[in-house]
């Protein structure tokens, strides 16, 4: 008996635009695609959890060009975070990923994010590209990215 198993690595991305000073939230949904050097990434850390280093920053950038799986930066990056959160969801198989981008961060046009593994430069584990979300001065992002192994 032959056994075919596909090991799949996909999730989402949703995206809390809140307005500092009215207090007004917006909150948007994309899907989230895993790049070629992200899954590269993951196979890496199943055998080593030191090297390459874990996610630990997320990115926010001005450019509108689709998202594709040879990514290996974002198309326009504007700013990036230290993420708040990284850990399971309760799912096994699941992980959560956060970062904020307060008031004054990233400023502007906003149409993609990237999950990454370095401060500078690293691995963009993830990206997605998503319709415009105008980051005005007053406004900070609070971005949750869901990585689902199935």
């Amino acid at each position: 008996m032959q056994a075919n198993e596909l090991i799949k690595a996909t999730g989402s991305v949703t995206i809390v635009k809140k307005n500092e000073v009215t207090g007004v939230e917006e909150v948007i949904y994309y899907p989230n695609l895993v790049t070629s050097v992200g899954k590269t990434w993951i196979a890496q850390r199943l055998k080593d959890t030191t090297i390459p280093p874990q996610a630990n920053n997320m990115a926010i950038g001005s450019s509108s060009t689709a998202a594709a799986v040879g990514d290996t930066i974002l198309g326009t990056e504007s700013s990036r975070q230290l993420l708040t959160t990284a850990g399971g969801t309760g799912a096994a198989n699941v992980i959560t990923y956060q970062a904020t981008f307060a008031a004054g961060q990233g400023t502007g046009n906003v149409y993609e994010a990237g999950l990454f593994n370095n401060t500078t430069g690293g691995t963009l584990i993830c990206h997605t590209v998503f319709g415009l979300v105008t980051k005005g001065a007053a406004d900070s992002l609070a971005i949750t990215w869901t990585l689902t192994i199935s």
